[in-house]
């Protein structure tokens, strides 16, 4: 083994194989695309799919592979081959369907979301009304938004949301803590063993500007009802109170929306 780490001895790994393999151990949603973000940390995500193919796999090759993907992003820089690759290549193949499998019904499950607008949905919003009457319509109502956002606006508002709100899952211990429940980050990690197993979650976060209002006063925190069978969520303004009371107090901010 040579000392910068690799598990691998022998001659130089072609440019070809680099790029097999890279495709065969990427995560199968491609988040960049999914999320609308582009260029950003996708780890939590990542690794879960990690975890969805260490169930399957059978060498440490395999993870230590996955593990560089999710760090460098590609394999290329492997200036390392096995004799032994043919058979790995092999092993991965065999097994990936299932591994993608399992991630679809893990981390997968969030892939497809449908962010529904406010006037499509209906109950949080009412057409060609000013400020000041939402904000009396809301009194004894349902809470209402002050602009009838885009799905688009709120697929990015939640995916910054949840990025950050998930951001100390950097590492494959790091992620198998959360799953267990036993880190500091209880409450965090109940929120995602949630995205994972339950049909329903709601969240919320503080936009950090007024977006709406919630019995006759303005708020700027927003909640998202995900119903993760149907693929389809639904946004509305909430109360701080509420939104701390469904979120334990764990409240993280994402001020997209305040721009649009």
């Amino acid at each position: 083994m040579r000392s910068n780490g690799s598990r691998f001895n022998g001659a130089a790994m072609d440019s070809a194989a680099k790029h097999k393999l890279t495709k065969l151990l990427s995560c199968p949603v491609d988040w960049e695309q999914e999320t609308g973000l582009g260029i950003f940390s996708y780890e939590p995500l990542e690794w879960d799919w990690h975890a969805a193919f260490a169930a399957q796999a059978v060498s440490g090759q395999e993870l230590w592979l996955i593990e560089r993907l999710i760090r460098y992003g590609n394999l290329l820089e492997l200036d390392e081959d096995d004799e032994e690759l043919p058979q790995l290549m092999k092993n991965i193949e065999l097994r990936l369907p299932y591994a993608i499998e399992a991630y679809k019904k893990r981390a997968g499950r969030l892939a497809g979301l449908t962010f529904i607008r406010p006037s499509e949905h209906g109950k949080h919003f009412v057409l060609n009304a000013n400020r000041k009457e939402v904000i009396l319509q809301s009194r004894g109502g349902p809470s209402l938004f002050f602009k009838n956002y885009f799905s688009d606006d709120l697929k990015v508002e939640f995916w910054l949301w949840f990025l950050g709100f998930f951001d100390f899952i950097d590492s494959d211990e790091s992620y198998r803590i959360t799953v267990s429940g036993e880190g500091d980050d209880y409450s965090r990690a109940r929120v995602w063993n949630d995205f994972m197993c339950e049909h329903q979650r709601r969240v919320c976060a503080d936009v950090a500007g007024v977006i709406g209002a919630v019995d006759g006063s303005e708020t700027s925190f927003i909640c998202f009802d995900i119903h993760l069978d149907t693929k389809a969520v639904h946004a509305y303004p909430i109360s701080g109170d509420e939104a701390s009371a469904i979120m334990d107090g764990e409240i993280e901010t994402a001020n997209f929306l305040r721009g649009c």
